[in-house]
């Protein structure tokens, strides 16, 4: 039977683990009720209910320059025991995450609580944290999910739900896993200058990058957070100057680097070319050196990144001088998904009627 801990326990964890180094905050309050505001959340013959809350992250938009609040739902389960008889909760759930959002941006104990300043700019957002804690994890949950949502789910105009289901979660962990791996390469006189490349810097020194489109433009002046967008898309963009390799006469050269981590099961170069693509489209390669693709869930994308440069010269009809620079600034990493447990304990709230895990088994 998986060790249980209370929510505040699990906020601080995944923040440690996954949240801290996409660049989010966590507000200090955690695992309690607030008092409701919105006639039409209460029930027949209710006067006055509350609503839970387990964390709070937020973040600066790139884009906007707005905070982003995301209201957040942590559950945990065994892939097990999902099963048709809790779809019910699931929907309740989803249900009272929808109204904790529509009833935040207009309910002041709520801003009191959670808003980092006082602003009348801001976004709250949902966002349903939902793990195995046996270490496994169902392929098909979030088509379930979709199942369970209906009508009755209403959102303010400029608020998302977002379900981050096992996979997505595992997918973050490999990331931040990796980042952690590379930072900690040792720089010494004779290291491995492939090594050397890969190597990241320290976490003040490293951002999200957002490229420029017709009508948004990101900003320049800080290092950037990952948005839930991104997270969520499959695909992240982390930059950084590097500067661990030297030249001959022992000075540091600065670099631009970018690491794309995709999500994608890379098994066709055809893949590789729609990303290639997207690169050029963005001129991405006019504005970094190198650029890393890391692919968790793929260990043989190398192979398929070389056969994917090759067809796309073909098709463009790159000089020899082109290809070869494509080459040199393109690389493949194949990283193996995490394989320790995504968070190996149940969770539970202080207030003990409130349902955080849905394994049907005796805590």
């Amino acid at each position: 039977m998986a060790e249980t801990k209370n929510i505040d326990a699990v906020a601080g964890i995944i923040s440690n683990r996954i949240f801290r180094e996409l660049k989010w905050s966590i507000n200090e309050h955690t695992d309690l009720n607030w008092p409701c505001c919105t006639d039409s959340h209460l029930r027949h013959n209710q006067t006055e209910k509350t609503h839970p809350t387990d964390v709070v992250f937020f973040y600066k938009d790139p884009y906007s320059d707005i905070y982003q609040y995301i209201q957040t739902d942590l559950k945990s389960y065994s892939s097990k025991t999902i099963t048709d008889s809790q779809y019910g909760k699931l929907q309740s759930t989803i249900k009272s995450l929808a109204q904790q959002v529509d009833c935040s941006v207009k309910n002041p104990e709520w801003k009191k609580l959670f808003l980092n300043e006082i602003t009348e700019k801001f976004r709250v957002h949902g966002m349903l944290f939902i793990y195995n804690h046996d270490n496994e994890y169902d392929k098909e949950l979030l088509d379930k999910l979709s199942n369970i949502l209906n009508s009755e789910i209403k959102f303010p105009s400029d608020s998302y739900l977002f379900i981050l289901d096992p996979i997505t979660i595992r997918f973050l962990l490999s990331v931040t896993e990796d980042i952690s791996k590379r930072r900690n390469y040792e720089d010494y006189n004779g290291q491995l200058t492939e090594i050397l490349w890969e190597k990241i810097p320290s976490w003040d020194n490293c951002g999200f990058f957002y490229p420029d489109k017709h009508n948004k433009f990101a900003s320049k002046d800080r290092l950037l957070p990952a948005t839930l967008e991104m997270i969520t898309s499959g695909m992240i963009f982390f930059h950084y100057s590097h500067d661990f390799i030297r030249d001959r006469d022992g000075n540091k050269i600065t670099k631009k680097i970018l690491n794309i981590y995709w999500k994608e099961n890379i098994n066709k170069e055809e893949q590789f070319v729609f990303l290639i693509e997207y690169i050029f489209n963005y001129q991405l390669l006019n504005q970094f050196d190198k650029i890393f693709i890391v692919t968790p869930f793929s260990s043989s994308s190398s192979k398929y990144l070389k056969d994917a440069i090759t067809s796309y010269s073909n098709i463009y009809s790159f000089t020899l001088d082109k290809l070869n620079k494509l080459r040199e600034q393109l690389h493949s990493i194949s990283i193996d998904t995490t394989t320790s447990s995504i968070f190996p304990f149940r969770v539970a709230s202080k207030d003990v009627k409130k349902i955080c895990d849905f394994s049907g088994e005796k805590k």
